[in-house]
């Protein structure tokens, strides 16, 4: 499995404290069968994110695990009005391995007004927004429908692990299968923090998914799109997605050309 979402960068935000957190959070990762990692480093007002820091991280962490699992830069980004202005003038600068695909996080309890109109000059500028944990954020949980119209414009999303099986309450865990049943989850990633409260675990979840929605759907979001997100590669195929958005893939494939 590829974890596309994760904070296990020792010291750069709220995540891993230090390098033997890091390193043990690696260990996690790896038992539970996730192969590569995208160390999603926040950028808001706390944390000021530096592409540079990462690959260095990345670099000392990777030294001592021997590259197991892989780990790839990325960045949880955060929707403040320079963060906005810095990937338009920089598309590839906060995206997943510097690639098209950029980690999108609201603040928990709203959704900035003029959102539609960002997301399409995401796309313009060939990036693809990825909303994550849209389950997780209270006004979304009373306004899913915000949530087709981004998928159906060319927006994908990712769901957290945990909140599927539970941890961040009922009413997550319900919007995940929302989501699910309705074909609108394109990743499922940990956003672990450490190694034992919010630990790099999918192996539950994926199981989960493959034992109430298919085997063919597990493997298309915990495994195909991340690899994919990671290579910068279009979604490959058909997807097994079966009610996907009319003209989503060819929308998709659009911001490559």
């Amino acid at each position: 499995m590829v974890d596309i979402h994760c904070h296990i960068l020792p010291g750069l935000d709220d995540g891993a404290a230090d390098l033997e957190t890091s390193l043990e959070m690696c260990r996690v990762a790896a038992d539970d069968g996730i192969e590569a990692i995208v160390c999603a480093m926040h950028a808001n007002d706390q944390y000021a994110f530096d592409p540079e820091l990462v690959e260095r991280a990345i670099d000392e962490v990777q030294q001592k695990t021997g590259g197991t699992p892989r780990l790839y830069p990325g960045c949880d980004f955060h929707l403040s009005y320079e963060n906005v202005q810095s990937a338009l003038n920089e598309p590839r600068r906060h995206t997943v391995n510097h690639g098209s695909y950029l980690l999108v996080e609201f603040a928990d309890l709203s959704i900035p007004p003029n959102i539609a109109q960002v997301f399409f000059q995401f796309c313009s500028r060939g990036m693809v927004p990825v909303v994550t944990h849209p389950e997780r954020n209270a006004w979304l949980q009373s306004s899913r429908a915000e949530i087709i119209d981004w998928v159906q414009a060319g927006s994908l999303v990712q769901i957290t692990a945990g909140s599927l099986l539970g941890d961040f309450g009922r009413r997550a865990a319900r919007f995940c299968r929302w989501l699910l049943e309705r074909q609108l989850v394109h990743f499922v990633a940990t956003d672990a923090h450490n190694a034992t409260t919010r630990p790099p675990r999918l192996k539950k979840a994926y199981e989960l998914v493959a034992r109430e929605y298919g085997p063919l759907l597990a493997d298309r979001i915990f495994r195909e799109n991340p690899t994919y997100a990671v290579e910068n590669r279009l979604f490959d195929g058909e997807p097994q997605i079966e009610q996907a958005p009319p003209g989503f893939w060819q929308r998709i494939a659009a911001r490559f050309r």
